[in-house]
């Protein structure tokens, strides 16, 4: 059965083309509708994208919100812990222990919050961004710091301050009282070592970028570095005092005082011109009467072995009289040699060793009052540094000089031991005077001598890799007491870092003589000196000694006169070098010294230098 084929027919009623026409014009409709589905999920897609990335955009926004948000939080919050730091910091110093508790806790709530905040998710994030890595890092390292000063710290500084007030020390007739400090000793070791721990977290911190961040960071460090040092001075003086002042009643001490004289210099002060000798028992200091080093005979041979360096730089001299045992920089073993010198000749068992110059002593004396001499002089705050260092030379016959000295270091020390005023007071000034070293302590008991070398006072040669040290010291070579005309200028103008990691420091040291050609004629020949080899009156003549760092070197050095270094050497495993120079009156000398450290130290060098003084300019 045939079935007949029904054709479509256009809207118009005509009928034209053929089969294939119309199936073409059917796939065209279908690729159309196709085209059309495509494009509006293309536009769906691309409203999609849109709005991802619109939510995307909002999301970094509200983050960035809310980072910055918490940024001025932690902000707050280290700001407010580091006024509270120096806060408390006074209020331990000052031994008001009611005022210690309060602060530790308000400090221990802005770190808690400052943790918190740096530890949560937006932080995280921030910390893997490149630009502002070293600023998060250093914002969170900081809070690390503090918050290992609180779980270390906080709990053991509490307890040391209900055994031991520093209010509590007392000073009064040569007898010093310092009750619950042994008790308070083990917690303040504690404080102290966590106050080190959180240190060298601080000294990961990188540079910020931000300027306002990096100033905020750079306050922080150095008062987390202040408060360590002046905790670590109570930690050592709990764990010193005890014995050397034989509070723990093992047996009295025999202290051996060098009094110094800038006027002739030496590596770490002056010639030490008066001896005398400090006993305590049961805390009381009781003082023998100061002799001239001229009772100390000059030996024929070194009371204790010398060197060949030690030789090679100061002779045997430091070994054979007492005017020189301090030839040496290294206070550490004058002390030793000294001690040796007067028990050899007085027979006296020497305990320890401590050196002080005028500049300590004025500053004493500005504490405990003026000292009245036999021949009518008085020392006060203003005029001490002059007396002793210029006046007396000047003024007073050479005959009268050795028992006029002998009478300032006697009278000085009974003063000092008669004060029964404010003990902060004496120990702020004793503190500034340590820290420009003008008094330096060694102790012949291994253990506490341990504990000294670690601060200021020891005036020991730093061979620590870890803590670098450029030395420029000054001896004098005139034999005379013309150093109170020399003026000194030491210090570091410039360094640069090397890709090995080693650092070279431009050091500038500048001398001058002050003396005018005209004062020559007038000046005491005992001031002028002796004039060895062939000096000229009003010349003086200087040694120059430059120490590198551990594993560093003296790596060039410019003259102003064109010359080259005398010598080099070394020193208790330390390069140094040697510049002699001898200075017409109103004459000028400038050494540049190029010093590179080792590239295996990351921390910068410290320059230390002889002691300064005043001088005929100022």
């Amino acid at each position: 059965m045939n079935v007949p084929t029904t054709q479509h027919l256009p809207r118009n009623g005509s009928f034209s083309g053929s089969a294939d026409e119309s199936t073409e014009r059917y796939s065209g409709r279908r690729r159309d509708r196709r085209r059309r589905r495509k494009k509006r999920g293309r536009s769906t897609l691309k409203w999609i994208l849109g709005l991802s990335g619109l939510g995307l955009v909002l999301v970094v926004l509200v983050c960035g919100v809310l980072f910055a948000m918490s940024v001025m939080r932690v902000r707050g919050e280290l700001k407010d812990a580091a006024a509270l730091s120096g806060t408390l910091y006074e209020h331990v110093m000052s031994g008001e222990g009611e005022e210690v508790q309060t602060d530790l806790n308000s400090l221990a709530s802005h770190i808690d919050n400052a943790h918190r905040e740096t530890s949560g998710v937006l932080w995280k994030v921030a910390a893997r961004m490149p630009y502002f890595r070293d600023d998060i890092s250093a914002v969170r390292l900081t809070v690390q710091a503090l918050s290992t000063v609180s779980l270390t710290s906080f709990k053991p500084l509490e307890q040391a301050c209900e055994q031991f007030s520093v209010d509590d020390i007392s000073f009064s007739e040569g007898t010093v009282s310092l009750p619950g400090l042994q008790e308070a000793s083990p917690y303040l070791v504690q404080v102290h070592d966590g106050l080190v721990q959180a240190n060298s977290i601080v000294s990961m911190i990188p540079t910020a970028r931000i300027n306002e961040l990096q100033s905020a960071l750079s306050q922080f460090t150095t008062l987390l570095s202040t408060v360590e040092h002046g905790l670590a001075v109570l930690s050592q003086v709990s764990q010193l005092a005890p014995p050397m002042l034989d509070l723990d009643n093992q047996g009295a001490r025999n202290y051996l005082v060098l009094s110094q004289t800038n006027a002739e210099l030496r590596a770490r002060g002056g010639m030490p011109g008066s001896w005398g000798v400090i006993q305590v028992e049961h805390g009381t200091l009781t003082i023998q009467p100061f002799v001239s080093v001229g009772e100390l005979p000059w030996l024929d041979e070194p009371v204790v072995p010398i060197t060949l360096n030690e030789e090679l730089l100061f002779t045997d001299k430091m070994g054979r009289m007492g005017q020189d045992v301090n030839f040496t920089p290294d206070f550490p073993r004058a002390g030793e040699i000294a001690k040796a010198m007067w028990e050899q000749r007085f027979q006296q068992k020497i305990d320890g060793v401590v050196a002080i110059d005028p500049v300590a002593l004025q500053s004493l004396i500005g504490i405990v009052g003026e000292v009245s001499l036999s021949d009518g002089t008085k020392l006060t705050a203003t005029n001490t540094q002059q007396t002793l260092l210029h006046d007396a030379y000047v003024n007073k016959a050479v005959s009268d000089q050795d028992e006029f000295f002998a009478e300032v270091a006697g009278r000085s020390f009974e003063k000092i031991m008669q004060y029964s005023g404010s003990v902060l007071d004496l120990m702020r000034a004793f503190s500034d005077a340590t820290s420009g070293g003008h008094v330096l302590m060694w102790s012949a008991h291994d253990t506490e001598e341990e504990l000294l070398r670690d601060t200021q006072i020891a005036g020991d040669l730093e061979t620590d890799a870890e803590r670098p040290q450029i030395g420029v010291f000054f001896s004098d070579q005139t034999q005379s007491k013309m150093d109170w005309y020399l003026k000194r200028d030491v210090s570091i103008q410039h360094m640069t870092q090397a890709e090995d990691g080693s650092r070279e420091y431009k050091v500038r040291i500048a001398i001058k003589n002050l003396m005018k050609p005209e004062q020559v004629a007038t000046t005491p020949a005992y001031v002028l000196g002796d004039l060895p080899r062939g000096l000229s009156a009003g010349q003086i003549d200087t040694a120059i000694l430059v120490y590198a760092p551990v594993y560093g070197s003296i790596v060039r050095t410019v003259m102003s006169d064109s010359s080259e270094i005398d010598s080099t050497t070394a020193h208790e495993g330390l390069h140094v070098g040697v510049k002699k120079v001898t200075l017409d009156p109103g004459e000028s000398f400038e050494m540049i010294a190029y010093i590179q450290s080792s590239s295996t130290v990351t921390a910068e060098a410290e320059l230390i230098q002889t002691p300064l003084t005043l001088t005929a300019e100022e």
